[in-house]
């Protein structure tokens, strides 16, 4: 027996809604991430460590970044292209993210833990 998978009207808008929703998610984090760079390497441009662990983070959240935009593009061409294969792929990089900001998560915890104690 073979199925065929169809999106309704109104999952259609709830998943154009994700795609935008998404894309403005990675833009904020990208702004936050630049001023916090930008705060906390001019509060603390005087300890290298600091300074080093922040151009740290601010590459991972970059990449961060870079998965959820392409979740968001991956999944406008779903829609556009109606492909369940890009779906699949869409699903499993969103799947991926939310495992690399887990992980990006507890790397900063542990960085910013470290860098007060070398402060303070």
């Amino acid at each position: 027996m073979t199925e065929e998978f169809v999106f309704t009207p109104k999952s259609l808008s709830y998943l154009r809604s994700i795609g935008r929703w998404g894309a403005f998610i990675a833009v904020c984090n990208l702004a936050l991430s630049v001023l916090l760079a930008v705060v906390f390497g001019m509060a603390y441009s005087d300890k290298m460590v600091v300074v080093f662990v922040l151009a740290i983070l601010f590459l991972m959240q970059m990449v961060s970044v870079i998965g959820m935009l392409n979740y968001s593009i991956g999944l406008k061409s779903v829609i556009r292209d109606k492909d369940i294969e890009k779906l699949d792929n869409a699903i499993a990089g969103f799947k991926g993210y939310f495992k690399y900001l887990l992980f990006t998560l507890c790397l900063a915890s542990l960085a910013l833990g470290i860098g007060l104690l070398v402060i303070g």
